[in-house]
């Protein structure tokens, strides 16, 4: 391991002076949040129910932040062809609470069979609410419907860059900052936990002119791969973390090194009234290496756990691994990723709630 020690994704322990002071959430937008992750079929009706009025249901919804797409399309066309951009995109459907199949027309019985699923966020982690194998089931129904209204909406968006860029000369990255998990084993949505279904994510990248490497790469990657990729399509191969790698490149992530994921739990004032006992189970730093066909998970509480992973997952809950050399290496990098991120957090002022952590980001 580099003796920088590992990389925990860069901004997150670079600790920044805070953009804004730290504030509660206000009483107005904790009801609101509460009542949108208790009733998201409520919303999902009255914005059905203005499309009507507005006339605009007989095509589609607006989907989550709608306005990104007429930006996008502005600001692609106020700009000369040739000249060089970088656009982030930032889309929400596949974050809960899902509402009903992307913003599609639906049957109004295909709608009340939504409408009948409960998804109740807040109350999960409050611990008031353990989900029915049933109501699983209805929940992950509605996380794939959000799925596939966040496909068209990514179809769309590819079609304007292609309309306002020459598209043979456009890298497109697709990815996400982590999965969503439906009790496996013990964790409902994301956050939390560095447990498979959110530490495995989809990272598709697209290059013009093709590239010497296969479809699919077999290494383990990580996110901090996707800076050095498009640093060095444009000649600046020294430029991101000396532990990333170029994924499209022939000399790209090497398969021996380790990647990390880390998860740094959740402010108590995020969500008031969650049981003390609960919140020691939600609120918690922990650090995940992967190194070969090893994955350890180290956390402030000390007990590691070790596993054997497979490329491509075929088990979400992977058994605990008997101890042997290669988990001792996965180990002891896990340890020595969290024993690096709570000396920073505990050396700067911002130490505390997740909400400060966030601030030391500049958000």
């Amino acid at each position: 391991m580099p003796s920088s020690g590992p990389n925990l994704g860069g901004p997150a322990l670079a600790w920044a002076p805070p953009s804004r002071p730290e504030s509660r959430m206000s009483r107005s937008r904790e009801l609101a949040r509460d009542a949108l992750t208790r009733s998201p079929p409520v919303w999902d009706a009255i914005n059905r129910s203005s499309g009507k009025l507005l006339g605009t249901y007989g095509g589609r919804l607006p989907g989550v932040c709608s306005w990104i797409e007429p930006q996008l399309h502005a600001w692609l066309a106020g700009r000369p062809a040739e000249t060089p951009v970088f656009a982030f995109v930032n889309l929400l459907e596949a974050h809960e609470p899902y509402l009903a199949n992307g913003g599609e027309p639906l049957p109004f019985g295909d709608w009340l069979d939504y409408a009948r699923r409960a998804q109740h966020t807040v109350r999960w982690i409050r611990g008031d609410w353990t989900p029915t194998p049933q109501e699983v089931d209805g929940i992950r129904a509605s996380y794939l419907g959000a799925l596939r209204g966040l496909d068209r909406r990514i179809a769309g968006i590819l079609r304007t860059f292609a309309q306002h860029r020459p598209w043979d000369r456009t890298v497109f990255v697709l990815t996400s900052d982590d999965g969503q998990a439906f009790l496996e084993p013990d964790t409902l949505y994301h956050r939390f936990r560095v447990d498979e279904p959110l530490t495995r994510i989809p990272l598709w990248v697209r290059v013009p002119g093709g590239r010497p490497r296969p479809a699919t790469v077999p290494e383990w990657v990580s996110l901090i791969d996707v800076p050095r990729t498009l640093a060095t399509l444009v000649g600046r191969d020294t430029f991101g973390d000396p532990q990333a790698g170029s994924l499209l490149e022939a000399d790209g992530p090497s398969a021996d090194r380790t990647v990390y994921a880390m998860t740094d739990g959740i402010a108590p004032k995020e969500v008031p009234g969650v049981p003390e006992g609960r919140l020691e189970f939600l609120n918690r730093l922990e650090a995940a290496a992967y190194e070969g066909e090893r994955k350890a998970v180290a956390g402030e509480s000390g007990a590691d756990r070790a596993y054997r992973v497979e490329r491509p997952l075929s088990d979400p809950c992977p058994p605990v691994a008997p101890a042997d050399a290669a988990t001792a290496g996965a180990t002891r990098s896990a340890r020595s990723a969290v024993k690096l991120a709570l000396a920073r957090i505990a050396s700067k002022p911002y130490h505390g709630s997740v909400e400060r952590r966030i601030a030391g980001w500049g958000c």
